[in-house]
């Protein structure tokens, strides 16, 4: 599983908070794949992305959980947006089939990133979703 966890922490503990992050080992299972620090938003928040089993969701409760605010969204994962970004079709094709979801849902998703890439303008995108959804 993947977690999307924010932490609101309580600054007059964070000490208290290191020490407990640092203590003993973190099970074999959670994976980091990122902690970010929300820039000016109080009180001090943080988000860790993570990965991993009710073990680890157990050891991230137990070593945060009491030392501040503590909400877990399950999440996925997807190069989706990087593909958008890239402009790669090919790229979101290929993510899309390895799911081993319908290929005739595939390929119509597929049609609409390509009539939106082949769209001149915002508007003309906008325009060609709506009828690509009218065909549905």
């Amino acid at each position: 599983m993947i977690f999307h966890t924010t932490f609101r922490i309580d600054l007059d503990r964070a000490h208290e908070w290191l020490a407990c992050l640092w203590q003993g080992s973190a099970p074999a299972s959670i994976v980091v794949r990122e902690w970010i620090t929300l820039k000016d938003v109080k009180p001090h928040t943080a988000v860790l992305i993570w990965e991993g089993d009710e073990e680890a969701k157990t050891f991230v409760d137990r070593v945060f959980g009491s030392f501040g605010e503590l909400e877990h969204i399950e999440v996925t994962s997807s190069s989706g947006m990087a593909s958008a970004f890239a402009r790669d079709v090919e790229g979101y094709e290929s993510m899309m089939n390895g799911r081993g979801g319908d290929p005739a849902e595939t390929a119509r998703q597929v049609d609409l990133r390509r009539r939106a890439i082949a769209a001149p303008s915002p508007d003309a995108a906008i325009e060609a979703a709506r009828a690509w959804k009218a065909e549905a």
